[in-house]
C-alpha cells in the first residue's frame, strides 16, 4: 500500500508478462522521498472495504462521503 497524494508520483499496473505487479515512478523521486499513489474518489465505506483505510482532508472530512 502507498499513501495517497495528488499529484502521485508513481502509478502500479499488473503485468502477465512478469506475474506481478510493477510500480513505476512518473516523476523523479529522491532516495528517501515517499511513493504517492492516488486512490480516486471514492467514499469512506468504499476506501475501508477495498483498502482497509479511510481518506480525510485536513478538515477531518471526505466530499465524497
Amino acid at each position: 500500500m502507498f499513501n495517497t497524494n495528488t499529484p502521485e508520483n508513481a502509478y502500479w499496473y499488473y503485468s502477465n508478462e512478469k506475474k506481478g505487479f510493477i510500480v513505476e515512478a512518473s516523476t523523479d523521486i529522491k532516495e528517501g522521498d515517499e511513493i504517492f499513489d492516488w486512490y480516486g474518489f471514492k467514499c469512506n465505506t468504499d476506501f475501508f472495504k477495498n483498502y482497509g483505510f479511510i481518506n480525510l482532508d485536513k478538515n477531518g472530512e471526505n466530499p465524497e462521503n
